[in-house]
Formats: structure tokens, sequence, C-alpha cells
């Protein structure tokens, strides 16, 4: 971040901020002739704006922090367009002065800090695909990403140590990181739990429209080999709201894979599949939260098929917090199926469970991934295998309505594992893995498929996830070790 100081050195404008306030009361309105004068020969605001700048730059060599706010302050009061101008246009916020080059100002003038602070550069939008940790990759890895946007665009990321155990109990943290909506970092990673479990993988985030956000993971515990899922809640500046907290209710055993969703007005479900607690191989289970992180009754057994394996479950909710689950059943004959349940906004079940994929008998799905709009408009994708590769498929579920027919998203010859994110509005694109590079297609709210897959990035590494502002705009995160980001408009073009 870079403060503005009416530093355009040769050509151009800054881009920044306009300020909240005319100028702050502790500076004193000033009879400027003898700058009127100064400035009087200058017809235009690039001759202004440069010698504005070049005389900063004389108050730097002498010193004068008080030169410095005779010459801001003139701007501002005398030059409100001028100023207003620089602010909003241009891409020359880099030529501002940094907080190194004014730190001898502050001796020098007592009121320095207050005059300037409300000139504060709007750093410039990160260009192309951005690493988004900086821990030191030989002490511990980062990637397998989660990511949350807010209704504005401001997002947050997690990550995590990808190789499970790879460094002995206690020593995968997990780390979170916030960014503003230009992919700007708002700060360093952080760890998502200080010691309070240990193992910490499977890391899943969700945010309320806000931006604040919570973090769900799978904890192994350090003297047994049961896992629990834990959760801990934060405020859209990363401030932790409380310590983390077990989800699960039924401790015996291996509880996994969580997801959560979270509504606009901060309500979220946690969704997890267990081993043994429905007296089958798997089930699948969740609890319901309010939005200030209270469980909102009894822990929901998900399906009502108990008959094989239910497995690899996804979540998204509504604007009213209603929710849909959809997973994986080994119950189909001869294969793997894709089904879902939808519930209400207390967690009861609306209406039966019911089977997504349409393909043959004996053909196997995996993945399935779910997305809500704010009305509770569904969409679900998942990887079906085909003779030679793969398919990833889509199909949509109305409120009100037949759901549609079964959409081939896309043929590969490698495993996709799809990933679905919706936008409150129903935007919504669905990402996976092709056989050089990751490929996401977008949908329109009615359904229908928005222009040709685009691609995302060059890599062979996915193990990531997408979220969508309330517009459409959207991230997309990949990596193992380490994790990247691409930021892209409701248009799918890349920014």
């Amino acid at each position: 971040m870079r403060l503005f100081v009416l530093a355009a050195l040769s050509s151009g404008l800054l881009s920044c901020q306009a300020p909240q306030t005319p100028t702050p009361p502790q500076v004193p309105h000033e009879n400027f002739q003898d700058l009127e004068a100064e400035y009087a020969g200058f017809q235009t605001q690039a001759l202004t704006a440069n010698y504005l700048g070049r005389k900063v730059r004389h108050w730097i060599a002498q010193n004068n922090g008080e030169g410095m706010r005779r010459e801001m302050e003139f701007a501002r009061l005398k030059h409100p367009a001028l100023v207003q101008n620089l602010m909003t246009s241009g891409p020359l916020c880099n030529q501002a002065l940094t907080f190194a080059e004014i730190g001898a100002f502050r001796s020098a003038s007592q009121d320095f800090d207050a005059y300037v602070s409300s000139f504060s550069c709007a750093p410039a939008p990160v260009v192309g695909t951005f690493q988004l940790n900086t821990y030191p990759l030989d002490v511990i890895n980062q990637g397998c990403p989660s990511v949350a946007m807010a209704a504005q665009g401001n997002f947050v990321v997690t990550f995590e140590d990808c190789i499970r155990g790879g460094g002995g109990v206690g020593v995968e943290p997990g780390f979170a990181r916030l960014y503003s909506p230009e992919g700007n970092p708002l700060g360093i990673e952080f760890p998502v739990d200080e010691g309070t479990t240990a193992n910490r993988v499977n890391l899943q985030v969700s945010s309320d429209a806000v931006g604040n956000f919570q973090v769900v993971w799978t904890a192994k515990g350090p003297l047994t080999q049961d896992e629990d899922i834990y959760l801990r809640r934060y405020n859209a500046s990363g401030q932790a709201l409380g310590p983390a907290v077990r989800v699960n209710s039924f401790i015996t055993g291996v509880q996994s894979e969580p997801v959560i969703a979270t509504a606009a007005n901060g309500q979220f479900v946690v969704v997890w599949q267990s081993v043994d607690q429905d007296g089958s191989a798997m089930g699948v289970y969740g609890q319901l939260f309010d939005a200030h992180g209270q469980p909102v009754g009894n822990e929901i057994e998900v399906p009502t098929t108990t008959l094989g394996a239910q497995m690899e479950p996804h979540v998204a909710i509504d604007d009213q917090g209603r929710f849909g689950v959809v997973w994986l059943t080994s119950s189909a004959p001869d294969g793997y199926a894709v089904y879902g349940q939808r519930f209400n906004a207390q967690g009861q079940r609306d209406g039966s469970e019911f089977q997504v994929n349409a393909s043959p008998i004996g053909t196997n799905q995996a993945y399935p991934s779910v997305g809500s709009d704010k009305d509770g408009n569904l969409q679900i994708a998942w990887q079906r295998v085909v003779e030679g590769g793969y398919q990833v498929e889509t199909r949509f579920y109305p409120v009100a309505g037949e759901p549609s027919a079964v959409a081939v998203v896309a043929t590969t010859a490698a495993a996709p594992a799809p990933v679905l994110g919706k936008a409150r509005n129903g935007r919504s694109v669905i990402a996976w893995k092709g056989e050089t590079d990751l490929l996401a297609q977008r949908y329109l709210a009615n359904g229908t498929a928005a222009g040709s897959p685009i691609q995302v990035a060059f890599t062979s590494s996915w193990r990531g996830g997408l979220s969508l502002d309330q517009n459409g705009n959207f991230v997309v995160v990949w990596g193992v070790d380490p994790a990247f980001a691409q930021r892209f408009n409701a248009q799918g073009e890349a920014l």
C-alpha cells in the first residue's frame, strides 16, 4: 500500500481512492496566495500534477514535512478537480511515495499523519495467475486450497499440507489468507487452529455475504486413530470468533471429508462422512448452525438409504437457509451413483432423496458437487466413467418444476474431478482437470451454457476449488505445493 502525495513526476495520473473528508480538522485553513501565484502559469492538470510532484520531492530532499503539508493542502483546497482526477483515474499509483519515504516527515510535522491518512492509494489489481502462500515451502507443504468469495468480491483461501501425515502428528496447522476483490492479499497467511487439534487436513472454507467466514477440517487425535470434524469462525477481518470446536457428536471411529455452506445471513451447515455410525460401511451426516455459531438441533442423518457406503458429500445453501446435499452411494447395482436430498431451514428433509445421474447401470460416478442460488435452485455436477475416459456431467434442479436432462459438459482422458460454484444471482461455473490444463465452463441463471470452456491455467495440478461473488465474478484456486489462483469476471475473462 502506498500513500498518495501528488507525486506524479512526469505524466499520467494517479489511481487512488477519493478522500472521505475535505481536510482533517487538525490542519488549519491558510492563505495560499503565494502558492496561487506560483502555480498560476500552469494551464493543464498534467503540468500542475508534474509540478506538484517535483515540489513534493523537493520537500523530501529538504526534510521539510511542513512544506510538504502546505503543498498537499493547497492542492486539495484550491484544485479539487485536479485532486479528484488524480484519485480516480490513471495507472501510476506505483509512483506515489512509500511509507519508508515519508517516515522522516512524521517528526517534522505533527499533523502530517492526520493529513495524509485520507490519501490512501488503492493497490493496482493483481493481473494473471498469482501464488497464494508465502510460508517457506521447505518448512511445510501448502496446497489443496479452498476459497470462499463474499458478495462484493473479497475472498478468503485456506491451504494445508496435502501429504497427510507427512510431517508427523501436530505439525500440519492449515492456513488461511484474506484477499481484496482486486486479488491483493490483506496481510499474510495465518494458522486456522493454534494447537487445539492435530493433523488438520481436508480444510474447507465458506463465507456469508459480508465476508465473515468459517473453516472446517478433519483432525486426528494425538493419542488415537479416531478422527473428528472441527470448526472455527472468523469475522471479515480474519479475527477468530472463539476457539476451534468439534462439530460431530458421534465420536467413535473416523469422521472425515467435511464440507460447509453458508447463507447470506450467516447461517451455515457442515456435512461429512462417518464410518460405522449408521450401521453400514459409511454414512453421511450434517449439523446446522445459526449465524452465531450455535448448533440448531442434533446431527442430521442425510441419506435414508444405508445399504452399502454413502460418501464424498457436498452441500449448498440458499438465502433462506434451505440446503441441498449430494453424495456418492455404492448401493447402485454394479456401480456408484450420485444421490441428492433437499432440507428446509430447520434441517428437516424436504421431499425424498433422489438419484441424480441417469447413466446406465454399471457405470461409475464420482466427485459430486452442488451449488445453490439465493432462491434454492440447485445445479449438480459430477464425473462419469465412459469408454476411453471420463465425462463431466451436470443437471439443474429448480425449486419449482422438473429437473433438466443430464447435460455433458466435457469429455477428457484424465479424471476431471469437477467442482461447481453458483452465485446468488444464479450464474454458475464448473471447473475440471483436462489432460494438460484446468478448464471452466460458465452457465447463465437459466441453466444455459455461456460460451465455450475457458482455460484457467496450463498445469497438471488440480486439488482446488472455486467460488463466485453475487454478480458472477469468480476465482479458481488450485495446486499441491504451492497453491495458485486466477480471477475472472462474470463474462469469463481472466483478470
